[in-house]
């Protein structure tokens, strides 16, 4: 497959979530990369923090209701096969990507693996985004509980990939989920693996380990993702993302009470500001 060098657009919320693997999708790949990003604005009241969304629902979306009855965020913008394409719904982005990326799997049987990996890490996801947008009172004790299920659990989700990676023989040198190079689950685990680590350094759930995400990784018994994390997060594709502001974007939306401002902190509507640009460019 030739190389795409027809800038993507990748639109989302102004935080990593849905929105940062199909961004570090584009970046590794080297193709040009625009990133739009629709803000909130969050108002304290009496009765919690009121999340405002109009930027997207009223300003932008309706106009594009019109070119993609389905649309909502994120939303890609790419050429396929020279045909440009607007696309919804973050399986469907992820596997546009993949396809047009050549990051889907060499064959039919990588393919596949590739969309069940998808389905097991979006399970991941949702486990995360629960947490995450619950407001708790007894919020280090359900990070806990959420953190054993998951992580620490030889069979809970991380188990499960864990076992993965060593069933196929995976190496710092090849730490791909899929074959042996970069596909789209791959950039869909990083994203995870990210935002774990924080709830386990922000919990203090392995008390006095390192602040490295890594070594917090490796000190859960999980050497294959410590690996696989490392080599993303250290590779030259990505430098251009880790070094940009894309990288400093909360992990979830303001409502959220675990990530919403910086690491694991919970947005400030007093005091944090928002000044995320409506369209970053890489070339």
């Amino acid at each position: 497959m030739q190389k795409q060098n027809k800038e993507i657009a990748v639109a989302y919320w102004s935080i990593k979530g849905l929105g940062a693997p199909l961004r570090q999708m584009v970046l590794y790949s080297g193709t040009p990369l625009k990133c739009i990003f629709y803000k909130t604005k969050a108002i304290q009241t009496q009765d919690g923090l009121s999340v405002d969304s109009s930027h997207w629902h009223v300003e932008a979306k309706p106009a594009l209701l019109k070119i993609n009855p389905l649309i909502n965020l994120p939303y890609i913008e790419a050429y396929d096969e020279d045909q440009k394409i607007l696309v919804a719904q973050s399986i469907a982005c992820m596997n546009l990507l993949g396809r047009v990326l050549d990051m889907q799997g060499s064959d039919k049987i990588e393919n596949s693996h590739c969309e069940q990996l998808l389905c097991e890490i979006m399970d991941i996801r949702n486990k995360m985004v629960q947490f995450a947008y619950s407001q708790h009172t007894n919020h280090r004790e359900v990070a806990a509980n959420l953190f054993e299920s998951t992580m620490v659990a030889d069979r809970g989700h991380f188990g499960k990939i864990e076992i993965w990676l060593e069933s196929k023989n995976a190496s710092s040198e090849n730490p791909y989920l899929v074959g042996n190079k970069a596909t789209a689950p791959d950039f869909a685990l990083f994203e995870m693996l990210d935002q774990y680590a924080e709830l386990i350094r922000f919990f203090e759930l392995i008390p006095g380990k390192s602040e490295q995400k890594g070594d917090i990784l490796e000190a859960c018994g999980k050497s294959n993702l410590a690996n696989h994390y490392r080599h993303f997060r250290n590779s030259p594709k990505l430098k251009s993302y880790f070094q940009s502001q894309l990288n400093d974007l909360p992990f979830n939306e303001k409502r959220a009470s675990f990530g919403s401002g910086k690491g694991g902190d919970r947005w400030n509507a007093e005091l944090d500001e928002d000044t995320t640009p409506e369209v970053v460019r890489f070339n």
